[in-house]
Order: C-alpha cells, then structure tokens, then sequence
C-alpha cells in the first residue's frame, strides 16, 4: 500500500469522524434549545443513546437520552430525532407508503429493561417478553397499548409485558403529568387503570398542551 493511499485514507477517516461529531453536537444543541422553550423544565443532561442509518431514505435517526426535572421531581425520558446533515425532524413519514421512520428504528435493548417492578401483564417467567414505550397521549400508542395489554392478559402463561412511560412532552406537554398517573398505578398493580388511561380521549377534558396539574 502506498503512503499516499494510507494518508487518504486516514483523512477520509478523520474528516468522517469529525463531520459525525459535528452533527452529534448540532442534534444535542437542537434538542436542549427546544426543551429549553419550556420554562416548566429544568434540563440536567442530554446525551445520544442510539443512532442508526436508515439507509433506504438517507436519514440517521437519533435516539435521545433526557434527563429533567420538572415540578422538582427528576424524570428521564427519550426524544427521537432525524436529520440527513442539513434538516431535521422528530417526525418523517413516506408519503408513498405512509411508512414513519420512526417504526424503523431499533434501540439495543438491554436486559436490564426486563424489571419485574414495570411488569404489567402476564408471567415474569415467561421467555416470550414484551417492551411497550408509551405516551398516554399517543393516538398510535392509545390504539395499541390496549390492544397489547389485553392480548398478554389473555395469554399471561405465555408472555411477559413490561410497560415504560415516554412521554413526548414535545408534542404533548400533558402527557408528562398522565404519565405520573399512571407510574402511581403501577405501583398499586391496577392494570386495568392504565388501560382505561389509555382508552380515554383526554380532548374532552383537557388540551395536549396542557401544563397545569390542577387542570389535568
């Protein structure tokens, strides 16, 4: 191998890595300047928990780490995000197929996410294991998480589900104080209240955008 060819070759590596943090940082800044909109939030840390290629469209995807506290207490959500380098959007769909992107990204999971204290259905046991990341507020997530719940209460001898709460406080403000609802009813074990949560249309009552508690 020639020298010339090795030096390319690190440059191209170099100027790859650089572009990449480049953009990193670019992603990290556009998130902690939104959130900072809201004055009801107190951002701690925000770092990058997964980034994948989706290849077939040109985007990477971003999946957010987020650290906050809000009305004093400390909460931890995840935000994602895509951008081709130039633009970027929490939300792209294909209007082809209706195909969002957001289907095609898949965080590693880790072990650690089976807790017996988020299981909501079925057996701990169980080797056939269920993730559900879920904004009360979601209309996807309000169709669904019902849908999902009630199939793993029919079958509980066959599967284990664990629920997570990932409020979009982006999109839906509110979502952050239903979230905490249902973190309390969790810890009873009414599992029925959390479907019923998710199956009511909220709009009756109160905005998404919604942030006083009282009002929720």
């Amino acid at each position: 191998m020639s020298k010339f060819y090795l030096i390319s070759i690190i440059i191209s590596i170099l100027f790859t890595n650089i572009y990449a943090s480049s953009i990193d940082e670019k992603v990290l800044l556009y998130e902690r300047q939104k959130l900072s909109k809201n004055k009801n939030i107190q951002i701690e840390k925000i770092k990058i928990y997964h980034k994948q290629e989706i290849k077939k469209f040109g985007w990477m995807a971003y999946v957010l780490n987020i650290k906050l506290i809000i009305d004093n207490k400390k909460l931890t959500i995840k935000d994602v995000l895509f951008t081709n380098g130039s633009f970027i959007s929490n939300n792209i769909i294909n209007l082809e197929s209706n195909e969002n992107l957001v289907e095609l990204v898949r965080p590693p999971i880790d072990a650690a996410y089976y807790n017996k204290k988020h299981l909501i259905a079925g057996n701990y046991k169980s080797k056939k294991k269920i993730l559900i990341f879920s904004d009360p507020l979601c209309k996807k997530c309000k169709t669904i998480v019902p849908k999902i719940i009630d199939y793993v209460t029919e079958n509980k001898k066959t599967f284990a589900l664990y629920y997570y709460n990932f409020p979009d406080i982006r999109q839906n403000p509110a979502s952050n104080i239903v979230s905490k609802a249902i973190l309390f009813l969790k810890k009873k074990k009414k599992i029925d209240s959390i479907l019923t949560l998710h199956q009511t249309n909220f709009n009756e009552y109160f905005s998404n955008q919604e942030t006083n508690k009282d009002r929720v």
